[in-house]
């Protein structure tokens, strides 16, 4: 007797955004990335595989696709993968549209966005975020109130990236009202963790630490226990982070530069300069203030990606160990100097000052570029840089 046929799978994208979720997301949510990644490329290679009956399935499998590369997009950036993570975020919006699906077509729109805004465009940034709360906005289901909260707080992290804390935190207490009544706990703790920040930004500390607990609170809540210890540890190190700069700004303190590190940087890079010398103080105040670890420290340089500027970029790679090679340095193309790093919830940005900037940039001949390097060599380091941690 034959056995009979077994009937195709039916291509149903909510079932499988369950799937993801289980076998991807709650590895994100444990932090355990590269096990996320994996899971999302089997997932991909997966629905890939599946075949589709006529236009509705076509376009169901077109959502599962962009709703997988959205997921593993947003891991590429939180490991410092921007460029490669951007690319399938595209991806996930041409699959998007291709589905017909207005729901993952906000959640596309509002991934680039992210990603944009990581960028400093933020105008294109912000055009697409609202496009995505307008789309969000015209349903009343959970997931149009999770895109809605999500969208907010994205929102809200851009304007305080732009220093716009008004609106930062109007658009943040939204996100938190929506999130509280949907139940979901790491929009919500996500959206106290910025909130903090934007406190901390405003000098309000006491509603600042009063924010990360309640952050640290919803964290637990949801069961990430190991982000809730990240932030604890974090905010232990944020007060001492912050004496510490307000020592060296009172002169009390400062990074030294050994001649033996001067010797070593010049012969990875290849000859004196001025920026390599400003990324080899940079890196040397972070090493100082956030514990050096050539793994667990994550940088962003934004600068133009061409000499002499660029070389901004030894300095740090030979002083801190974050490499291209393994991916937690990465540069974006901008205006002036500036560089973030981050480690386990600590995070401390420098800016190069207009005055240091326009001083580099004036000099013309290789002795004064040595008499240049020289000269900062020997200048405190919060009077080259803007700190902000």
């Amino acid at each position: 007797m034959n056995k009979p046929k077994s009937s195709p799978k039916r291509l149903d994208f909510k079932t499988f955004e369950d799937k993801v979720d289980k076998e991807g997301v709650v590895w994100e949510e444990k932090e355990e990335f590269e096990k996320a990644i994996i899971a999302y490329d089997k997932l991909l290679t997966e629905v890939k595989s599946l075949s589709s009956s006529g236009p509705r399935e076509n376009r169901e499998k077109d959502a599962m696709i962009a709703y997988v590369l959205m997921r593993k997009a947003g891991v590429l950036l939180q490991t410092g993968k921007g460029v490669l993570g951007e690319q399938l975020m595209q991806d996930a919006l041409l699959h998007a549209e291709k589905s017909r699906n207005s729901l993952i077509i906000a959640r596309a729109k509002l991934g680039i966005g992210v990603f944009y805004g990581s960028g400093d465009r933020f105008e294109d940034a912000e055009k697409l975020m609202k496009e995505a709360l307008t789309s969000f906005g015209e349903g009343k289901n959970y997931d149009d109130k999770q895109g809605q909260g999500w969208t907010l707080l994205n929102l809200g992290g851009l304007y305080r990236k732009q220093g716009k804390l008004i609106q930062a935190e109007q658009n943040l207490t939204k996100a938190i009202e929506i999130l509280k009544r949907i139940e979901n706990w790491v929009g919500v703790a996500s959206a106290y963790e910025m909130i903090a920040k934007v406190q901390t930004g405003k000098g309000n500390k006491e509603l600042a630490k009063k924010d990360l607990l309640a952050a640290i609170s919803f964290y637990e809540k949801q069961g990430m226990t190991g982000k809730a210890d990240l932030l604890k540890r974090g905010a232990e190190r944020n007060t001492a982070l912050h004496q510490h700069l307000k020592e060296m700004k009172s002169g009390k303190t400062d990074t030294q530069v050994p001649e033996k590190l001067v010797k070593g940087v010049v012969e990875f890079h290849g000859h004196l300069g001025p920026f390599l010398i400003l990324g080899l103080k940079a890196g040397l105040l972070a090493n100082s203030l956030l514990g050096k670890d050539c793994f667990k420290t994550r940088t962003v340089v934004t600068t133009n990606p061409s000499p002499p500027d660029s070389c901004f970029i030894d300095g740090i790679q030979f002083v801190t160990g974050c490499t291209m090679g393994k991916g937690n340095i990465e540069l974006r193309k901008g205006k002036g100097v500036s560089v973030r790093f981050s480690k386990e919830g600590t995070t401390l940005t420098l800016k190069l000052r207009k005055e240091t900037l326009d001083y580099v940039r004036s000099i013309l001949s290789e002795e004064a570029a040595k008499e240049a390097s020289l000269n900062l060599l020997s200048r405190p380091t919060h009077e080259l840089f803007d700190m902000e941690k």
